[in-house]
C-alpha cells in the first residue's frame, strides 16, 4: 500500500503547485466592495428629479475596512475597472488558500498515518484534568479532622 500513499502524495503536491502558480499570476489584489451608483441632485427642476433613468452618474464607490472602520472612496471609471479585477482576485486568493490548507492537511496525513489515530492534545489534556478531579473527589477530606467538613452554612454534611 505504500505506492497508493505515494500517488496520493503526488496528487496533493501537484494541486498545491497549481495553487501556487495561480497565486503568483495575480497582479492586482484588494479587499472590499465596488458599487456603481447613480444619484439625485436635489434640484426640483433637474431632469433627475422626475426621471429615474436620467439620474446623475454613474459614480463608482469602493468600500473597504481600514483600521477596523468602514471607509468609502469614489473612483474614476478606469480605477473602478482595476479595482473590480483586484477584488475578484482577492476572492480567488481566499478560495485558493482554503484549498491549499485542505491539501496540506491531506499531505500531513499521508506522511504520518498515526496522526489520524492519535487523540488530539486538547482532548487528552481534558481527559487528564477530568480524571484528576475524580481522583480528588474520591479522597476523603481531612479538614478539622472531620470527613466532608466544609465551611459553616455551606450545606455540606
Amino acid at each position: 500500500m505504500p505506492a497508493a500513499d505515494d500517488v496520493k502524495r503526488l496528487k496533493i503536491q501537484e494541486k498545491i503547485a497549481e495553487i501556487q502558480r495561480a497565486l503568483s499570476a495575480m497582479q492586482y489584489l484588494s479587499s472590499g466592495t465596488l458599487l456603481k451608483r447613480t444619484k439625485v441632485c436635489g434640484n426640483p427642476r433637474c431632469h433627475c428629479a422626475t426621471d429615474p433613468a436620467s439620474r446623475h452618474g454613474p459614480y463608482y464607490e469602493w468600500s473597504h475596512l481600514k483600521a477596523g472602520k468602514l471607509r468609502h472612496r469614489t473612483l474614476s471609471a478606469e480605477q473602478a475597472e482595476l479595482m473590480s479585477l483586484a477584488i475578484a482576485n482577492h476572492r480567488k486568493v481566499k478560495k485558493l488558500l482554503r484549498a491549499w490548507e485542505v491539501g496540506w492537511r491531506g499531505r500531513i496525513r499521508t506522511f504520518n498515518p498515526l496522526i489520524q489515530s492519535q487523540v488530539p492534545y486538547r482532548l487528552a489534556t481534558r481527559q487528564r484534568t477530568a480524571n484528576s478531579s475524580i481522583d480528588r473527589a474520591a479522597t476523603p477530606s481531612t479538614t478539622n479532622g472531620m470527613e466532608g467538613a466544609g465551611p459553616v452554612g455551606s450545606g455540606v454534611d
